[in-house]
């Protein structure tokens, strides 16, 4: 994020949820990073001789009945060099 940040990544301004069930679950993670996030830093302010702290917040995603199936997966083998790498293709 922070990289995101220093090159001038632009943050979302707004979230379109489609209901208020999917907003009030945006609403609660975002709570909850930011006051991870609050707590860290007044924690760093507090001691800035302790080395930083890496947060993982997770989560779960839940395939629903309206989930498609797009066939199988699909497998690549790393060591096929009959295809193209994404960094030479324009």
């Amino acid at each position: 994020m922070c990289r995101h940040l220093r090159n001038g990544a632009s943050l979302p301004t707004a979230l379109f949820c489609t209901n208020d069930i999917v907003a009030f679950g945006v609403l609660k993670a975002l709570r909850e990073i930011g006051s991870t996030a609050m707590s860290r830093l007044v924690q760093r302010i507090a001691a800035p001789h302790m080395p930083p702290v890496k947060t993982v917040i997770g989560g779960t995603l839940m395939e629903r009945s309206s989930v498609k199936t797009l066939g199988p997966p699909v497998t690549i083998d790393p060591d096929d060099t009959s295809r193209q790498s994404c960094a030479n293709s324009a």
